[in-house]
Order: C-alpha cells, then structure tokens, then sequence
C-alpha cells in the first residue's frame, strides 16, 4: 500500500531552474524566488568556455570501453589527444537517438545506450550547475528546494520524453519519489513561445491574434501557431494548430559543410579526426551564423594542413593560406537543402490554420542565421506583418523554461498530436467483428473483446485542466494494469487494439489497498480519468473514497518503469470537463479495464 502523498507546493521551493538539452549545445537559466523579483538569470560561464554561444556543446569524451567519462562540454571537444587516442571517443549529437525519424544514425561505442549517454551527461551538467549555485548563493542554496523545468522537441513522442525523465532521475537531478511536478517536462516550441510573449506590447498582438513560432535548434526545428487568449484578463496563449517538426536543424548544415571541405581539400591531405574539428569549429563559430549569400568566406587552414600540402601556388581554393567558399557553394551545397525543409514546415502550419497568422517569430541557434531569415522573409513576407528575432534567441528555450516552470497556466489549450485509448470490450458487431472476438457477459450481452477505445484524438483542442473521463468496472485478474495506447496517424483510428498502427505508450501497474474479493465477482467501478492538456499524461483513478494518480510510467526500451506515484484520499468528487459514461457487465476471466459502448 503506498503512503498518503503531500500536496504540491511551490512556495516549498526557492529556486525553478529550466535546461534545455540540447542537440549540439544545452542551456540552463533560473530564478531564485525568494527575492520576489522573478528576474531570469542565464548561466553563461562553462568551464573552459571559449565560445561567443552562451550555452555548453553537448558533447562526452569516453575512454577504456566506455566506462571512463574524462571530459564533457568543451573539454571534451578541446581536449587535444581526444583524436589521436584510440581508446577515447567524442560522442555528440546522441540527443538524436531519440528522434525516430533519424534514420542515419551511427551506432554508439562501446556498447552504450542512448539513455546511458544522456544520463552520463545529465549528471556532468548538473554537478556543474551546482558548483555555480554554491558559489553565488552561498547562503541560499539548498539542492532539496530546486525545481526543474526540462524541454524536450515538441515532435519527439511520449517514450521519448519518458526516457529524458528517467535519465533525470538516474542523473541524480530528483529524486525517483519526488513529487512529479517537482521535474517538469515541457515542450522547447512552448518554452520558446513563452519567451516571445514578453516582447508582445512591442508588436500591438492582442486577443484571437495569431503567430507562429519557429524553434530552430540544432538537431530540430519545431512550429505552432498559437493565438493570443486574454479572455481571463491577463495574456496567454492557445495552440491553434497542432505542432510539426522535423530533424532539420542546424547540426546537418554541419554535415553539409564536412562534406564540402572534403570536396574541396580532400585530394591534398587526409583531413585526421583533429584537423576536421579545427574547421568544423571556425564554421560553426564564425562562418554559419554570418553567412548572408552575398560575400564569399574564407576559412583559414591551420599549420597542420597547410604543411602537407606542398603548392599552395597551384590550388585555386586556398588564397593567402584560407580555404574559399563562393556564395553559391555555401547556399547550393550546405544552406539550402536544411532551409527548404523549414520553409516547407512553416507552409504546412499555414495550411493548418484558418485565420490570418500576422507574425513569425524566429528562435534558437539556427534562428540566429541571416541566410534563414532572409529566405522566411522573402518567401512568406507577403502573408506576415511582421518577422522578429527576439534578443538572446539562443537562450529563449531556457528562459522559456523559467517562465513555464514559474506559471504552468499560461498556455491554456493544446491540439493533441496523437490519438489515445484503451483497450476496451464494446458490443459485439457480426457484420464487422470476427466470432473469435466474441464474448459473452454475465447478463448475457455479447461483446467484442479486442476493441480500441479512444478517449481524445488527433486534433482535439485539450484544455490545460480538461479531463476526459470514463466509467468501467475492475475484475480481478491476472494481469492488474491500466494500458493507454496510441495512434499517431491521420484519420479515424483503428477498430481493433492489434492493428499494427496501434502502440502501446505505457501501463499502469494496480495496486489497490482494498478488499476486493468480495467485489470482484460483480466488478468494482472504476472511475478513469485522464489529463491531456500537460506535456506528460496524468492518469487519475478514482475507487471508492481513494484517487489514484499515475505520471508518466511507460514502457521504456527494454524495461518498464514507473516514475510518479501517489494516493490522495478523495475529499469531494473531481470536476470532469468531458465525461462519457459506459456500461459495464464483463466476466472477471477478461482484462482489468474493458467496457461496451450500446
């Protein structure tokens, strides 16, 4: 039986610190509540930091087998025997793992695991941050009274942003039985949004107006349209559209531009592990944020290279020892090909919207490219009233992620990007259903025993506090789970729970403290309701006098895990936004949770 849990109070907490992991670089701002103020501070100062970006490269530098970390962030991009050692490797870019619909991925070292890395990295950056909280509020800091916001890709699913939670737990960032709103998981596009909205009064945005926010990170670029809510008499903000993305960031300019120094330079020298970084490095401190489509650029080659190749005289791409890039190699070969694919996501979010969308604002590192924006301006400059770069957009995600963390209501509706259900017994069809699915009830009432129940679906408008609820009975059985499972495609979802476009996202292990041997020859009823409107579910059980809340437990790779557990003891009945009310009647041989629908 589990303990009674406390309710959740913020005022508990004098810290809320937002991070946002990243692709190629991670952030962390926070506010110390306690001054009142509510003033967001960036942590800047990385150790052996020596880059203009105000964030940390995400990037582990592992040695023996994998069980040696020696250097995370710079270090590990610095280090200068990192590429001449055989036994260590740089792993960057593993955020990745993590995003499906990257398919070119190459596999990690030493037999480690997407989790492990992020884990290992996790725990390297948070370590940091709590040296610099030691050093700046000597007085005030207390681990145990810090709040966390996470972002994650608004496009990545839900077993995904299970995996960023529990590897913050093995991180050592919260603890396995902390309250699950003392680590928040939210989207980097709703972040980045709340970031943009301070600079509203700038822009005459008001209520029912709509804008788009383009995130364009590193591995990915994220997009909605929200419009501005001042229905309860202050700002916030409603999705309008349901959010896309795509990995399209500017990580895979990176690789463009790899390819093209080989193109280049290939022939005259064998370009090592530790000569590439070097240029990698000038591109993407130097050249990728300046490039315009006007000038050409020149990278200049470091002695190393420079050495080998013996007639400088005679190569027409090296000029007074710099590699020369034209304007249109840079935008043909390396800038166009990522930029047409975020130009063709921010056409799919207009297509989504039936009101005039009057702004676009433009956020992350790839935000911050001149060539990004001309293009959005040239492109759909015609249709928007305005384009802004808001300042410091390369930290708006984990700004962003304060201010979500200090107010969880300021967006009020969200469009669901999935179809959820259950597996459900529902009247049995002979036209439709196979007589293998038949079964019958106690009262006699014939069932189809392979149904899929959807309790909100793709494209649903869900209110932040909205639940959906529904009735069943419990039968005591073998197996004592709750099961929500997905669908992510457009459509009508599937009649039965075995399609194959069908997923199960996570289980809910019951354990009732009640006696329920007398009950469950008629069943016990069940109430089950589920909050959509968060960035994680929240699954509310409700039998007899007890509510029981399940967060985010889903079925992770190979091992199930349950993070975010609780009982409260119900002192009035839930208010339900939505409820849909079914029959019940199913022999205690069947699964836990089933219902028919006349």
């Amino acid at each position: 039986m589990s303990e009674i849990a406390q309710e959740f109070d913020p005022e508990n907490y004098s810290f809320v610190i937002g991070i946002d992991f990243g692709t190629t670089f991670s952030g962390c701002s926070f506010v110390f509540t306690g001054d009142g103020t509510e003033e967001v501070v960036d942590i800047t100062d990385w150790p052996n930091h020596g880059s203009q970006y105000s964030k940390v490269p995400t990037a582990l530098l592992y040695q023996d087998s994998g069980h040696n970390l020696i250097a995370w962030g710079d270090d590990a991009i610095n280090d200068p025997d990192q590429s001449d050692n055989p036994e260590s490797f740089l792993v960057e870019r593993f955020k990745l793992f993590l995003d499906k619909s990257v398919e070119s991925m190459p596999e990690l070292p030493f037999d480690l695991t997407a989790i492990q890395v992020i884990t290992d990295y996790l725990t390297a950056f948070y370590e940091y941050t709590k040296t610099v909280f030691e050093e700046s509020f000597p007085d005030l800091y207390d681990p145990s009274k810090c709040r966390y916001c996470l972002t994650v890709p608004t496009i990545w699913n839900d077993m995904a942003k299970a995996i960023m939670r529990k590897a913050a737990i093995q991180s050592g960032i919260v603890d396995p039985y902390d309250h699950p709103n003392r680590l928040m998981v939210t989207s980097e596009s709703e972040s980045a949004a709340l970031y943009c909205e301070k600079s509203f009064p700038g822009f005459n945005l008001s209520h029912g107006d709509q804008w788009m926010l383009c995130d364009a990170g590193g591995g990915t670029v994220d997009l909605v349209v929200y419009a501005v809510d001042e229905s309860s008499g202050e700002r916030q903000l409603c999705e309008v559209t349901m959010a896309s993305g795509k990995s399209c960031g500017s990580t895979f300019l990176d690789a463009n531009m790899e390819i093209l120094i080989k193109e280049k330079i290939g022939h005259l020298v064998e370009l090592n592990g530790s000569m590439m970084l070097q240029l990698m490095h000038q591109f993407i401190e130097d050249m990728k944020p300046q490039f315009d489509n006007e000038e050409d650029m020149f990278m200049p080659l470091p002695s190393s290279i420079l050495e080998v190749i013996e007639d400088l005289d005679s190569e027409s791409e090296i000029v007074d020892g710099q590699l020369v890039f034209t304007a249109n190699e840079l935008r043909e070969q390396v800038f166009e090909p990522v930029v047409l694919q975020v130009i063709e996501l921010i056409e799919e979010q207009f297509q989504q919207s039936s009101s005039e969308i009057k702004a676009l604002f433009l956020v992350g590192g790839f935000g911050q490219s001149k060539y990004l924006f001309q293009r959005i301006e040239e492109v759909f400059g015609d249709r928007l009233e305005f384009i802004h770069v808001p300042p410091r957009g390369d930290l708006a995600v984990a700004r962003g992620a304060v201010i979500y963390g200090l107010n969880q209501q300021k967006v009020t509706k969200r469009i669901l990007r999935r179809t959820y259900g259950i597996w459900s017994a529902m009247m049995f069809d002979p036209v439709l259903d196979s007589p293998e699915d038949q079964i019958v009830d106690g009262d006699g009432m014939s069932l189809c025993n392979n149904r899929f129940f959807a309790f909100a679906k793709m494209g649903d408008a869900v209110g932040i506090d909205e639940c959906v609820c529904s009735e069943f009975k419990w039968y005591r059985s073998e197996s004592q789970s709750l099961r929500i499972y997905t669908y992510g495609n457009y459509g009508d979802a599937p009649r039965y729970i075995d399609d194959p476009d069908i997923k199960l996202m996570c289980a809910f292990d019951i354990d009732f403290p009640l006696d329920i041997e007398r009950n469950h020859e008629e069943g016990i009823p069940a109430l089950v309701g589920i909050y959509f409107g968060s960035t994680e579910m929240r699954v509310e059980i409700t039998i007899h006098d007890s509510m029981f809340t399940y967060t985010s437990a889903y079925d992770c790779l190979d091992n199930s895990y349950e993070v975010g557990y609780s009982e409260v003891p119900l002192k009035s009945k839930p208010s339900f936004t939505k409820r849909i009310i079914h029959s019940f009647g199913i022999g205690k041989k069947y699964k836990a949770f089933r219902s028919f629908i006349s």
